[in-house]
């Protein structure tokens, strides 16, 4: 099986002046390692923060002040409650250093997208294809 081309995975507006935050799933779901190597492809740095359950969330909020990442990856689920901790931890995710979110591995819908959007001011990308 061939390797997903990065063009079809990656928002077209991202190259190699952006760092990537991913916050999907590293372990036995493919996700996390998919978008981590087509960033690769692409040029774009990454830190690969995976899930809560790998580094938690707190501390990858923490990562995000700190490295100042230009896309933020992961579920959307795990987007709205990132924000929300930000929030919670007096962190501004909407003039903060994002300026895209890439959302994949579940189907996100509207209400969802126009939360995150919201929650961080950035436009939401959807990489399943849903919508």
């Amino acid at each position: 099986m061939r390797a997903p081309k990065a063009d079809n995975l990656i928002a077209p507006t991202l190259g190699n002046k952006d760092t990537a935050h991913i916050s999907f799933p590293l372990g036995i779901h493919p996700v996390g390692h998919v978008y981590a190597r087509a960033c690769q492809q692409k040029g774009i740095g990454v830190n690969w923060a995976g899930s809560g359950a790998s580094t938690p969330s707190s501390l990858q909020i923490d990562l995000l002040d700190r490295l100042k990442p230009t896309v933020w990856m992961g579920m959307s689920s795990f987007g709205i409650h990132f924000a929300n901790l930000a929030e919670e931890q007096g962190i501004g995710l909407v003039n903060g250093s994002v300026d895209t979110i890439l959302c994949s591995a579940e189907a996100i819908s509207t209400s969802k997208r126009a939360k995150i959007k919201r929650m961080c001011g950035v436009e939401v990308w959807d990489g399943m294809g849903m919508e």
